[in-house]
C-alpha cells in the first residue's frame, strides 16, 4: 500500500473519532450551573359563590324583570318558554310606583287600559279592559277580569264587587289572548291574575305609615318568621281611613291575610 493511501484511511479514522467524541461529549455534557433557576408564580386562589335561588312562579321577582309564570300554563314554566303574551308586575315595580289599586299596578302595561271611571267612594275596581275587552261597569268600575291565584274574585256589575287591596300582592300578572281553556269563561281579550304574597326564604319585615288628602291615613305591615326549619309564618295587614273628593265620600278598608307554609326540601304546604 502507497504512503497516500494509508494518508487517507487515517484521516478518514480520525475524522470519524473525533465525530464521536463530539456526540458523546453532546450526550454526557452537564448542564450549565449559571443558568436562572425557573420562577415560581405566586398561588392563586379562586373562591365562588353558590348559584342564587331559582325565581318562583309564585314568589318574589329578582328585580324588575320575571323570568318565569304560571298564569298561562299553571305551572312554574319560564315566560321565554310560554307561547302567549304575559306582563308581570312585581312588587318592587308596585313599591317604586306606590300604587293605590289594581289599575294604577297594570297601567303602563301593554294592551291594557284602566282607570276610565275616576275616583269613586267604593273600592269597586278600574273598569280595566284587556285589548279592548273587560270593565263594562261605569258605577262600580268592576271588571270581571280579574283572578286571585287563577280563580275568579270579581263579576260584572252590583255594588258588592270590591277589588283587593295591592299591598296583599306578591305580583301581579296580565295574561293577554284568549286563556277558557285553562280559565273557563273569559273575555277574549285575557285577565289579570293577582298572586298573593306567601312565605318563603328570605323574607323580611316592614311597616309603613301614610298619609295624605281629605284626611287620608294608613298603616301597611309585613311580617315574616321562619318557626323552624320545615315551618313558616307570614302575616300581612293594612288599616285605611279617609275621605274622598266627593262631598260625604267616606272610604275604610281594614285586612288582614296570614299564611302559614311547611316544606321539607321536596314539596310545599301553604295554607
Amino acid at each position: 500500500m502507497s504512503r497516500d493511501a494509508v494518508a487517507i484511511t487515517d484521516s478518514w479514522f480520525s475524522s470519524e473519532a473525533e465525530d464521536a467524541y463530539h456526540v458523546a461529549d453532546a450526550v454526557t455534557r452537564e448542564p450549565d450551573k449559571t443558568e436562572e433557576a425557573p420562577e415560581m408564580l405566586p398561588r392563586l386562589g379562586v373562591e365562588g359563590e353558590a348559584p342564587p335561588v331559582r325565581e318562583s312562579a309564585y314568589g318574589p321577582v329578582e328585580g324588575y324583570v320575571a323570568k318565569r309564570s304560571a298564569t298561562a300554563t299553571k305551572t312554574d314554566t319560564p315566560i321565554i318558554e310560554t307561547p302567549q303574551s304575559i306582563s308581570v308586575v312585581s312588587r318592587k315595580d308596585m313599591d317604586i310606583k306606590n300604587v293605590r289599586g289594581i289599575g294604577d299596578a297594570v297601567a303602563y302595561s301593554s294592551g291594557v287600559f284602566s282607570e276610565t271611571t275616576g275616583e269613586k267612594s267604593s273600592f269597586g275596581g278600574s273598569n280595566i279592559k284587556i285589548r279592548g275587552y273587560g270593565g263594562g261597569d261605569l258605577a262600580t268600575g268592576a271588571s270581571g277580569n280579574l283572578r286571585l291565584d287563577g280563580l275568579m274574585v270579581t263579576t260584572y256589575g252590583g255594588y258588592q264587587t270590591s277589588n283587593l287591596d295591592p299591598w296583599l300582592f306578591e305580583r301581579i300578572e296580565v295574561l293577554k289572548g284568549p286563556a277558557s281553556v285553562l280559565f273557563g269563561q273569559i273575555n277574549p281579550g285575557g285577565i289579570i291574575n293577582q298572586i298573593s304574597k306567601r312565605p318563603h326564604d328570605g323574607m323580611y319585615n316592614q311597616i309603613r305609615f301614610g298619609s295624605g288628602n281629605f284626611d287620608k291615613a294608613s298603616v301597611m305591615f309585613d311580617l315574616g318568621a321562619e318557626l323552624n326549619e320545615a315551618w313558616q309564618l307570614r302575616i300581612v295587614g293594612l288599616g285605611l281611613d279617609g275621605e274622598t273628593q266627593q262631598i260625604y265620600g267616606e272610604r275604610e278598608r281594614y285586612l288582614i291575610a296570614p299564611s302559614l307554609r311547611w316544606t321539607n326540601g321536596a314539596t310545599d304546604l301553604i295554607l
